[in-house]
């Protein structure tokens, strides 16, 4: 298995398409079948309030750069230059961020958990990733037009 280091503009994509879709139902009192208490409560909490979301969407975000730097350095800990790979600062929105849509969102969001697997995680970090990726992953799936025609499954008895 190989690491990958995930560039500052992959993350910044990651982070405004975190916060976006984390609020999105917040800001504009649109309903996303509540997507945005999905990536909350995988985060944090469920929070009617953006503020408190977007905080812990940063940090946790910085956890997983931390995280993805340290994995690189580990499995390439023999490579000169890999132990750079932990020195991670906060994400900035640079020019040519870009807005993920959900399916993209969880893509990058289960390469970035690839890319996480042998870094210590001491903050449960890559927990909060898999409960990420699994809440965007429900998300899409309730969208589907077959599983919403599907019928409820009930005992024959």
């Amino acid at each position: 298995m190989s690491t990958a280091t995930l560039s500052r503009q992959r993350f910044a994509d990651i982070k405004f398409s975190l916060v976006y879709h984390a609020t999105d139902e917040i800001r504009t009192g649109r309903s996303m079948s509540d997507l945005n208490g999905r990536i909350g409560r995988a985060i944090c909490c469920h929070a009617f309030d953006a503020d408190p979301v977007r905080d812990a969407i940063k940090a946790t975000l910085f956890d997983w750069q931390r995280l993805n730097g340290a994995a690189y350095a580990v499995r390439y800990a023999h490579h000169a230059g890999a132990a750079e790979a932990r020195d991670v600062a906060p994400v900035k929105y640079p020019k040519g961020t870009r807005l993920l849509t959900v399916p993209a969102l969880l893509k990058a969001l289960r390469c970035l958990h690839y890319n996480c697997d042998g870094g210590k995680d001491s903050a449960g970090s890559l927990e909060k990733l898999a409960k990420v990726c699994d809440a965007l992953a429900d998300y899409l799936v309730e969208q589907m037009p077959e599983y919403q025609a599907a019928g409820w499954f009930e005992s024959d008895e």
